[in-house]
């Protein structure tokens, strides 16, 4: 998978774990089979394991439940990772936009606030 691909599927996963609900395994993995992230269980648990490794996350799994969940430090502390990883891949589009087309970039517009649209 390309860098961009696994870089959207953290994205995607700590989404779903900021969620109101704690997403279960099944949830979690098609969400991300759903966008062509992963293809198998045990590239849901690469990714989720790439999570805490190099995010330093801690993302338990209840056995009872059967569901992940982020600790409320974790939580609170997500803002500037989503905004990384969402920055990322805006460069991504920008420049891929770059090669396909200069008119495609007429159509981007970015907020003072740095949200991209």
């Amino acid at each position: 998978m390309s860098t961009q691909g696994t870089i959207r599927s953290y994205y995607l996963i700590i989404e779903r774990l900021r969620s109101p609900y704690n997403p279960t395994k099944k949830e979690l993995f098609k969400c991300l089979e759903e966008e062509g992230l992963v293809n198998s269980m045990r590239t849901l648990d690469r990714r989720i394991e790439e999570i805490r490794t190099e995010f330093h996350l801690d993302i338990p799994y209840s056995a009872k439940t059967k569901t992940y969940s982020l600790s409320e430090t974790d939580l609170e502390s997500l803002d500037t990772l989503l905004r990384f990883l969402e920055m990322n891949a805006v460069t991504s589009l920008f420049g891929d936009s770059i090669k396909g087309s200069q008119d495609a970039i007429k159509h981007l517009s970015f907020d003072t606030d740095g949200s991209f649209h």
